[in-house]
C-alpha cells in the first residue's frame, strides 16, 4: 500500500511579512471498530484529521474557515466537528487544526482537498490521503519534572522504518540531538518494534501546555509522519471512583487510600471536598454542568468553572458522561470542552464514552478520553444487547485496545467494576481482578472504580471484591510508574491459548500480565454463572534490546519473589501456572533509586478514638510498596497504604515522620515532622 500522505500546493505556501505556512504532513487516524462484537449504531468509516500550522508572520493571526472539496465544512453532512488549538497563533508560534469526519470527504482511502482561511486573509490549500500511517505515536507523557517529555512510537506496518526526526510545536530535533535521547540508541524499526524517545526540554512545562508533536521516519526514501495536537496532562496514575457521596463520609474517604483511591467524581458541597482533599489528599472529578433553557439541556456552569479555576484539589472536568449513548452530538460535546478549556487553563477535561462506535467521534475532543466498561450485565459497552447474550471476559481488553486504536496518543482512563448496588452480577472476583489487569495492559493512564461506596469493605454483597481490590492495589503498587510509563505491545506469545498475555514496555523494565481465559458459561445471559479453571503453560516475552533481565520475578499483594525463567533464542520463557484470574511478572534491571521524599503529611483526624495521618503517595520509578513510620526518630510501623491510625495514649503522642520504599527495599528521604498531642 502507498502512502501518500501530502501533496502541497506550490511545495510550501509562504507569504511576506504576515504569513501561515503548513508545517510537515497531515496525519489522519483513521476510525477502527471491533471486528468480533456489532453495535446497533451507524458504522463510523472516516476518521481525524490533524495538520499543523505555523505563524511566519509579524502579527497574532488565527483559522477563520476551513473548507474540504471547496466547501465549508458545516456544508458536509459528515464532518461533525473541527478545533483550532491554541486560538490565537502568536507569530512564530506553531498550532494545529482538528477535523472530525465520520465518512467523506475525510473518509478511509480518500485524497481530501483542504482550504484554510486564515484572518489576515492568508490562505493554505493542500491535499492529503487518508490513511492510518504505519508509524504511530502511543503516548506523549511527561516525567515527574515536567521537563523531559517520553514519545511512545510503534511501528504497526509490515515495513521496516528508521526514525528520522522529531518536532515539537516550532522546534525540530534529528536522532542524535542533544536533547533527544532515543532509548537503546537504535533508530531502526522492523514492524512490531517500539522505541522511546526522551525529549528534555530548558524548562519545565507548564500544566496542558499545548504540544503539536510530530514524528518523522523514513520508509526507504518516503518519509512517513505521525503525530498529533494534544495538551500536557499530569504525571501520574489515577484511581478513583464514581462514589460522589465521598467528600460526606470521612470513614469512606480513610478506607479510600486502603483502594489507591485518589479521586472521586462529586457534584455537591465544595468545602465538603477541599477539607477531603486537604485531609486525604483525594481530589474531585467534577461534574460542572447544569440544566439550562427551555427544554433544559446540559451546559457547563461558568460560574462554577471559574470559581474552581485554581483550585488544587480538582483533577478534572467531566464534559459528559455517555454522551454516545444518549446520541448527544459530538459538535455539541467539542463546543462543550471549548468552554472548559477557554475559561479554566489549570484542570484537563474528560469525555466518559459507552460505544465503541463512538471512539474516534468523541474520544479526541478532550484532554483525557474515557470509556465504561463493566462486562457484566450492565450494557456491555454494546447498546441494547446487554441481556441478551453471555458477557465474554475478554470484551475489557477488546474495548480498550479498541479505544486506544481510535484516540492515540490522547490519554486514557477506564472504569472498570468493583462493587455497586445497580451493576451486580459480575462474577466475583473477575469484575476486580481480571477486569482491572485487562484494562491496564490495554494501555489506561487511569482506572476509576466503579463503584466504591463508605462501608462497602463490611457490606455483605460488597466485602469480598472490596477486600480484592485493595489487595490487588498493594500489587498494583509496586509497579504503578512502570504501568504509567509502559506503551502495550502484542508481542508476547503464549502455548495455550487460555494464556492471554501482553507486556507493557517502559525504559527500565517490562511488566509481563498473564490472564486466564479458561473459562466457561451457563445459566441464561440474565443472569449467567460463570466457572473459572485452572490451566498451565508458558509465555514467551521477546526483550527489547535496551533491557536486561538482571531480575524476573513475580509481583504479588505481598511484594515480589523470583520467577522460574528459561532465556531462549525468541525471547525469555516463563512458565505459567494459573489457578486465578491473573499474574503478574517483572522483567528488567535491578531497582537502585529509592522514592521520591514523602510530602503532604497531614493530621487528617484527632478524636477520642485517637489520630489518623494521610499523605501524598509519593513518586517511585518502579512503584511504592509501603511506608515506615517513625515517632520521635524510632520506627514504629510499617503500613502498606498512605494512611496510618493510632489510638489515643499519651504513649503514641509524638512527632511522626514517613519514609516511603520500594519493592526492592529502596528507603527515600523522610517527611516533614506532624506533632501529635492527646489533651
Amino acid at each position: 500500500m502507498r502512502y501518500v500522505y501530502l501533496i502541497i500546493l506550490a511545495q510550501i505556501i509562504s507569504f511576506p511579512l504576515e504569513a501561515v505556512v503548513l508545517v510537515d504532513a497531515p496525519v489522519y487516524h483513521g476510525a477502527t471498530r471491533s471486528l468480533r462484537y456489532e453495535e446497533k449504531w451507524p458504522e463510523d468509516n472516516g476518521g481525524v484529521l490533524y495538520f499543523f500550522i505555523k505563524n511566519d508572520g509579524e502579527t497574532e493571526d488565527a483559522v477563520a474557515d476551513v473548507r474540504a472539496a471547496g466547501k465549508p465544512l458545516d456544508a458536509h453532512e459528515n464532518v461533525h466537528w473541527w478545533r483550532q488549538w491554541p486560538r490565537r497563533l502568536a507569530p512564530g508560534q506553531v498550532g494545529w487544526v482538528t477535523l472530525k469526519s465520520v465518512g467523506a470527504p475525510f473518509e478511509q482511502g480518500a485524497d481530501a482537498e483542504v482550504d484554510v482561511v486564515m484572518a489576515s486573509g492568508k490562505r493554505i490549500s493542500f491535499t492529503t490521503r487518508c490513511e492510518t500511517p504505519p508509524l504511530r505515536l502511543g503516548n506523549a507523557l511527561p516525567a515527574p519534572d515536567y521537563q523531559t517529555l517520553h514519545l511512545y512510537v510503534r511501528n504497526d506496518g509490515d515495513k521496516p522504518l528508521r526514525l528520522r526526526e522529531i518536532v515539537f510545536n516550532a522546534d525540530r530535533y534529528e536522532i542524535g540531538h542533544r536533547a533527544l535521547t532515543l532509548v537503546g540508541d537504535d533508530p531502526d524499526m522492523p514492524p512490531g518494534a517500539l522505541r522511546i524517545l526522551n525529549l528534555t526540554l530548558e524548562q519545565a512545562l507548564p500544566p496542558l501546555y499545548p504540544m503539536a508533536v510530530r514524528v518523522c521516519a523514513m520508509q526507504g526514501d518516503t518519509p512517513v509522519w505521525t503525530g498529533a495536537g494534544i495538551r500536557l496532562t499530569e504525571a501520574n496514575y489515577t484511581i478513583g471512583t464514581w462514589e460522589s457521596g465521598m467528600p460526606e463520609r470521612e470513614e469512606g474517604q480513610q478506607f479510600a487510600r486502603k483502594l489507591g483511591i485518589d479521586a472521586c467524581v462529586a457534584t455537591r458541597d465544595w468545602e465538603l471536598q477541599r477539607e477531603m482533599y486537604r485531609k486525604y489528599h483525594i481530589r474531585t472529578l467534577a461534574i460542572g454542568n447544569h440544566e439550562v433553557g427551555d427544554p433544559p439541556k446540559k451546559q457547563p456552569n461558568l460560574d462554577m468553572v471559574r470559581a474552581l479555576s485554581d483550585s488544587p484539589h480538582l483533577a478534572a472536568w467531566m464534559v459528559r458522561d455517555e454522551p454516545d449513548l444518549h446520541n448527544i452530538p459530538a459538535e455539541r460535546m467539542h463546543r462543550h470542552n471549548n468552554i472548559y478549556w477557554d475559561t479554566d487553563a489549570n484542570h484537563p477535561t474528560y469525555l466518559n464514552l459507552m460505544t465503541t462506535a463512538g471512539y474516534n467521534d468523541y474520544g479526541h475532543i478532550p484532554d483525557i478520553v474515557c470509556m465504561d466498561h463493566y462486562v457484566f450485565f450492565a450494557p456491555n459497552n454494546i447498546p441494547r444487547t446487554g441481556i441478551t447474550r453471555f458477557a465474554e471476559l475478554e470484551e475489557a481488553l477488546e474495548f480498550t485496545d479498541l479505544l486506544k486504536e481510535n484516540t492515540e496518543p490522547v490519554r486514557m482512563w477506564v472504569w472498570p467494576q468493583l462493587a455497586a448496588p445497580v451493576w451486580n452480577r459480575q462474577p466475583y472476583p473477575w469484575g476486580v481482578n481480571y477486569q482491572f489487569w485487562a484494562h491496564v495492559k490495554g494501555g489506561a493512564k487511569g482506572l476509576l472504580w466503579f463503584k466504591y461506596g463508605a462501608g462497602y469493605e463490611t457490606h455483605e454483597e460488597y466485602a469480598a471484591p472490596t477486600a480484592e481490590a485493595e489487595k490487588l492495589v498493594r500489587q498494583f503498587n509496586l509497579i504503578r510508574s512502570l504501568c504509567f510509563y509502559g506503551e502495550p505491545l502484542r508481542s508476547v506469545k503464549s502455548d495455550n491459548e487460555h494464556l492471554l498475555a501482553r507486556a507493557l514496555i517502559s525504559e527500565d523494565a517490562l511488566v509481563v500480565i498473564v490472564l486466564n481465559n479458561n473459562y466457561e458459561t451457563d445459566g441464561v445471559p440474565f443472569a449467567a454463572e460463570y466457572a473459572l479453571h485452572p490451566t498451565a503453560g508458558s509465555v514467551t516475552v521477546p526483550l527489547p534490546h535496551w533491557i536486561a533481565p538482571e531480575q524476573v520475578n513475580r509481583v504479588t499483594d505481598e511484594g515480589i519473589e523470583p520467577a522460574a525463567y528459561q532465556m531462549e533464542e525468541n525471547g525469555l520463557r516463563i512458565p505459567v501456572e494459573m489457578h486465578k484470574e491473573s499474574m503478574v511478572f517483572l522483567i528488567g534491571s535491578q531497582d537502585t533509586n529509592p522514592p521520591a521524599q514523602v510530602t503532604g503529611v497531614t493530621l487528617a483526624a484527632l478524636d477520642e478514638k485517637g489520630a489518623v495521618l494521610s499523605w501524598a503517595m509519593p513518586f517511585d520509578n518502579y512503584g511504592v510498596k509501603g511506608y515506615a513510620v517513625y515517632r520521635d526518630s524510632e520506627k514504629i510501623a510499617d503500613v502498606r497504604h498512605p494512611i496510618y491510625t493510632t489510638t489515643r495514649d499519651i504513649s503514641n503522642a509524638g512527632n511522626y515522620t514517613i519514609r516511603a520504599y520500594d519493592g526492592a527495599n529502596n528507603l527515600g528521604d523522610a517527611s516533614a515532622a506532624v506533632a501529635v498531642a492527646f489533651d
